[in-house]
């Protein structure tokens, strides 16, 4: 079985600066989705995990190819106990 809490901690913010730093200009539906991603990692920090998995679903509705969000509500639901969500995300 996996340590719920350890698999949650490699998950870190994303600074939207950095990456356009590094990039250049990212699409404004991008920015949007990384803010519901690391608003989602603070609900998280605050046992909120049924918030998150909300903010995740419309991190992903916005930026369907958010990878890293997909992987995050998995771990999210496994640790509400929802298995079945976890293995379709």
């Amino acid at each position: 079985m996996i340590n719920i809490s350890e698999e949650l901690s490699n998950f870190q913010p994303i600074d939207i600066e950095s990456v356009e730093q590094k990039i250049g200009s990212i699409p404004e539906d991008m920015k949007n989705a990384i803010e519901l991603y690391n608003k989602a990692l603070d609900e998280i920090s605050n046992n909120n995990e049924d918030i998150a998995i909300i903010a995740l679903k419309k991190a992903i509705s916005i930026y369907p190819a958010f990878y890293e969000a997909m992987n995050l509500m998995g771990i999210c639901y496994v640790s509400i106990g929802d298995e079945d969500s976890a293995r379709a995300m």
